[in-house]
């Protein structure tokens, strides 16, 4: 090989280096396949420059004389001198696909799509060429990766974001209308996953809940994101201290859909501030459980509504809060704080806090959870894909491990802004469903599903007919 030449193999392996440092990835993995890549090259033209061929091929072809060992070892000294590169654990570099100025490694994979997949699929859901073209190979799942870790799936010439979510599962979401269409990947073809799928899923997989993580942690774990990222964009908006619009919910939407929720909007404002107007029906001094001798003076406002345990009134002082004070009963203290721990698992630690009177009446403070309930909406109120959006519910509670023992079309609403259903009066029934024996356990999945199959039923009634129906 001439001096030359030796240069400029080089140069091109360090400035491959530099480049792939730059773009903070795995730069090791890169320059090897490069330099592979320059050594393949490199290996032909040297067979050309060969003073003579040797022999034969068994296809009766000359063969050329390889290229000196010389020149190959220098190649390889050259990789292995180069430093060691921390590899970047969020974001591994992926082989890039193949065009004219770059290359491909490994087999493409390809995976198919079902035909009521492709009839969901529009170029509205693409995403823009500059993303295009920087994808790498597919992978085993037919996958295609961006250098900052977002999947993608090609469909015909388009590419489409697309969301892990466990096992085989995954999401699509598409902007307009803002709907997300789950899917499972099975004998390499992605189907939609159906209802009875996902329910299914929810009791099979989702039992396990897990521990509440700080916004960033969830934003941190979805593709795209970095911890540095995740902090700028929740900087962005100014979300109420208190109530169930938090940075926590935020998250989990982003999580759950892929795109920033259109609730979020208005907290790029200032908070809301102003004082309050709420007439005082009742003042009751109440104690704080953690501070014994720390009275406080909770202020009930029109009242709300009655259920079987207590009745339910706004916070005058604090319109983001209701006032639950519960029915003199034994067992209403136990009550109060089960009621109390189950709201904070999916609400969040601030959410709820049980106070008590003179009496001993437990009063639990908590957050107003927004809209209407299920029983209160008005025929075709809910939009097409409402027992979708039902089942989101069911898994954000199996997330936050939670099994709900009375759900029902009175205990959730339906918020018209964030179109998100929401449950309340949540009573906690995990601990009594894994201690059981297992015939009980069948019997409460049965009437889990029961149960769910009648709020389905309810919510349906409120979607508007499809145009077919309607003819």
């Amino acid at each position: 090989m001439s001096a030359e030449t030796d240069t400029r193999v080089k140069a091109k392996i360090e400035s491959q280096a530099n480049a792939t440092t730059e773009a903070q990835a795995d730069t090791q993995t890169v320059a090897r396949a490069n330099a592979e890549m320059i050594a393949h090259a490199h290996a032909g033209p040297c067979r050309q420059a060969a003073s003579a061929p040797q022999g034969r091929r068994e296809d009766g072809r000359m063969a050329s004389r390889p290229c000196s060992a010389g020149c190959l070892t220098h190649l390889i000294k050259a990789v292995q001198a180069l430093p060691k590169m921390e590899v970047s654990r969020e974001h591994p570099v992926r082989p890039t696909t193949f065009d004219p100025t770059r290359y491909r490694t490994g087999r493409p994979i390809a995976v198919g799509l079902s035909r009521q997949l492709l009839k969901k699929i529009h170029s509205g859901m693409a995403v823009g060429a500059e993303v295009a073209k920087i994808l790498s190979a597919p992978e085993g799942n037919g996958l295609r990766w961006h250098q900052c870790g977002g999947a993608y799936l090609q469909v015909k010439d388009i590419f489409i974001k697309i969301n892990k979510l466990n096992g085989n599962r995954y999401a699509l979401h598409d902007a307009e209308p803002h709907r997300k269409i789950t899917l499972k990947l099975k004998k390499n073809t992605f189907f939609i996953e159906g209802l009875r799928e996902r329910l299914k899923n929810i009791l099979t997989v989702g039992l396990g809940g897990r521990k509440r993580k700080h916004p960033v942690d969830v934003l941190k774990e979805q593709t795209g994101f970095t911890e540095e990222s995740a902090r700028r964009l929740l900087s962005q908006y100014h979300f109420p201290d208190h109530g169930v619009y938090s940075e926590y919910m935020f998250a989990l939407d982003v999580e759950q859909w892929g795109i920033i929720p259109p609730w979020a909007a208005r907290y790029k404002k200032p908070p809301r501030t102003g004082a309050f107007t709420e007439e005082i029906i009742e003042t009751v001094v109440v104690l704080n459980p953690h501070f014994a001798l720390h009275k406080l003076k909770l202020r009930l406002g029109e009242q709300l509504g009655e259920g079987g345990f207590g009745e339910v009134f706004l916070d005058a002082d604090d319109n983001d809060y209701v006032i639950k004070r519960f029915f003199s009963d034994n067992n209403a203290s136990a009550i109060a704080q089960h009621e109390a721990e189950a709201f904070q698992r999916y609400y969040g630690e601030q959410g709820a806090q049980v106070f008590y009177d003179e009496k001993q009446t437990p009063y639990l403070r908590m957050y107003k959870v927004p809209g209407q309930t299920l029983n209160a909406l008005a025929p075709g109120s809910l939009p097409a894909d409402a027992v979708q959006r039902f089942v989101d519910m069911l898994e954000r509670l199996t997330r936050a491990g939670i099994i709900h023992g009375d759900l029902n079309a009175e205990n959730i609403l339906w918020d018209a802004e964030s179109k998100m259903f929401f449950p309340i009066d949540i009573r906690n029934i995990k601990h009594d469903y894994f201690s059981c024996e297992w015939d009980e356990k069948l019997e409460m999945n049965e009437t889990g599903e029961n149960e769910w199959g009648e709020i389905i039923e309810a919510v349906e009634e409120k979607i508007p007919p499809s145009p077919d129906q309607s003819d």
